[in-house]
């Protein structure tokens, strides 16, 4: 596990870079944002880019950036707000966003798919199949707006933008769109998986002990029929996170799917590198937690290092 750490923080400093490194080759900064057209002369040009630290090469940005955020200095925009207390109130939004959808696709998913395993054939496997496919071939986008017209405005039960009613209220159309658009995968998966573990000799050696078919299920075939399943549930929490700054822009939550596209259009590569950088750090925490989990549920690899 402390090699799978040290992985971790190599590959958020590795990423961090990268990421750092595009915006520098980018066209343009924030200075030539703010500029616009409008004369400037030279001297308070160069005073603008030795404030913004943009007066330097990429490794002398890169290394006064890194020292910044080490001590929990993210910077500043260019119109003066603090990009720190900007994170601090936006990561929570989609935090809450991801989780709350995550939540979602995790019940409907296994839902679907256990019962799918389980009856086989039946009515709720061919419905369950019929919306795996709708799932994957509607977009995230396409989603949104249909329930934030019919299901939002159409009923009026739910607020369709911002975050005033609060969690769950607010958060239950957006979460919806993303839940619904990734929680085929998780369905078909999850009936694959439980299909396989039925089969199993071992599943067939507890039925011929005379173990109730209700102990059988749950701990001879779900256990380890979801074990297959957690990669990839790790995995789609992460890509709600990026996901969620399209969900965010139509149901105007205010979380970080906003503050990227002000910092794009500010060019303000600070913000851009510091929100992206938590992403990745996000990611890399959610695959240790996955191989926790894979630990707790199979506990042959309890015993490897």
């Amino acid at each position: 596990m402390l090699n799978r750490i040290l992985q971790s923080v190599v590959t958020v400093i590795g990423a961090s870079f990268l990421i750092f490194a595009a915006v520098f080759v980018l066209p343009g900064d924030a200075i030539d944002a703010l500029v616009g057209d409008n004369p400037v002369s030279p001297e308070v040009e160069a005073a603008l880019r030795a404030r913004f630290n943009l007066d330097g090469s990429l490794w002398d940005q890169y290394t006064g950036y890194v020292q910044a955020v080490l001590s929990g200095d993210f910077g500043r925009t260019t119109d003066g707000r603090n990009v720190s207390r900007m994170l601090e109130l936006a990561w929570p939004v989609t935090l809450l966003l991801a989780a709350t959808a995550w939540i979602l696709e995790l019940v409907i998913g296994l839902g679907i798919g256990i019962a799918s395993a389980l009856l086989p054939g039946r009515l709720v496997d061919r419905l369950g199949w019929a919306l795996t496919l709708l799932s994957l071939a509607v977009p995230t986008f396409a989603v949104a707006l249909l329930l934030q017209h019919y299901v939002g405005l159409g009923t009026g039960l739910f607020p369709v933008a911002g975050t005033r009613a609060g969690w769950p209220m607010a958060y239950i159309l957006p979460a919806a769109a993303l839940a619904l658009v990734g929680f085929g995968s998780t369905a078909r998966l999850t009936r694959v998986s439980v299909a396989n573990t039925m089969d199993s000799e071992f599943v067939r050696l507890a039925r011929a002990r005379g173990i109730s078919g209700s102990r059988v299920i749950f701990s001879y075939i779900l256990r380890p029929g979801i074990i297959p399943l957690v990669t990839h549930l790790g995995v789609s929490f992460a890509g709600m996170l990026g996901g969620a700054v399209i969900v965010e822009a139509i149901f105007n939550l205010g979380g970080v799917g906003g503050l990227i596209v002000n910092a794009v259009s500010r060019r303000e590569g600070s913000t851009i590198v510091g929100l992206v950088t938590i992403l990745v750090v996000l990611v890399a925490v959610i695959n240790i937690v996955i191989d926790l989990a894979y630990r707790f549920l199979d506990p042959r690899l309890r015993t490897t290092t």
